[in-house]
C-alpha cells in the first residue's frame, strides 16, 4: 500500500500516508484506523532498513521511492478508491445509547485535502436509527463516494446532532447550501473534541 501510494502521488509525509490508508480502511483491511499510525511507522522502519526502497528527505519530512517513480500527476478519480460493499464498512462507535450521531465524508474530498496539505475538508455530521440502512443508502451516491468515519451512540440524537452542528457553526465551518445545515469544514478530531467538550460539560 505505502509503495503504491508514493507511486501514485509522489513524496509523502508520514501523516499523508497515514490519512491516505485511512481512507481506503472502510473495511478494516488494514486493522482499526486507531492502530494505523503505529503499524505504519513500524512498516516505514523496515522498508527503508530492510529494502532500502524508500527515501526520507529532512528539510520536508518526505518519504519517496528510491528507484524511478513513473506516477503520473495525481487526478482523484473512482480509479482511485477500492470498492466495497456498504454492509462491509466498519467505523469507530463511540459512546452509549439506542441511536447514533454519524459523521460521513467524501473519499474524493479528502483525497484532494490530503495531498493539498489541509487539514479541513467537507463533513456531514447526521443521526439516524438504523446504521445499516444509512449504510445501504451510502451506495445511492456512488460507488463509495461517502464514507461514514465514526459514528456517536446516543438516546438523545438529536440534541447530541443540534449540539455539534451549533459548536460548528459557530467556529464559522458551516458550508451554505441551500435547504442544508449538516456539512461543514472540519476534521474528525475537531469533531471528536467537540463531542468530548460536551460530555465533559454533561450538555448531552
Amino acid at each position: 500500500m505505502i509503495y503504491n501510494l508514493l507511486a501514485k502521488f509522489g513524496p509523502l509525509t508520514i501523516d499523508q500516508i497515514a490519512d491516505l490508508i485511512e481512507c481506503e480502511n472502510s473495511t478494516y483491511r488494514y486493522g482499526p484506523n486507531f492502530t494505523l499510525f503505529s503499524q505504519l511507522q513500524k512498516c516505514i522502519t523496515n522498508l527503508m532498513s530492510d529494502d532500502n526502497d524508500l527515501a526520507y528527505s529532512p528539510f520536508d519530512g518526505r518519504f519517496s521511492l528510491t528507484r524511478e517513480n513513473k506516477g503520473q500527476s495525481p487526478v482523484i478519480g473512482l480509479d482511485t478508491f477500492s470498492r466495497f460493499a456498504p454492509l462491509d464498512m466498519k467505523f469507530e462507535k463511540l459512546g452509549y445509547g439506542s441511536q447514533f450521531v454519524y459523521v460521513m465524508y467524501s473519499k474524493a474530498a479528502r483525497y484532494e485535502a490530503i495531498l493539498k496539505g489541509s487539514e479541513i475538508w467537507p463533513l456531514k455530521v447526521g443521526k439516524t436509527n438504523n446504521l445499516i440502512t444509512r449504510c445501504i443508502k451510502l451506495s445511492e451516491s456512488g460507488p463509495n463516494l461517502l464514507t461514514i468515519a465514526f459514528a456517536i451512540r446516543s438516546d438523545k440524537p438529536k440534541l447530541l446532532e443540534r449540539r455539534i452542528q451549533a459548536k460548528l457553526t459557530d467556529e464559522g465551518r458551516l458550508i451554505e447550501m441551500p435547504h442544508r445545515k449538516e456539512w461543514f469544514l472540519s476534521n474528525l478530531n475537531q469533531v471528536k473534541a467537540i463531542y468530548n467538550n460536551l460530555q465533559r460539560q454533561d450538555l448531552i
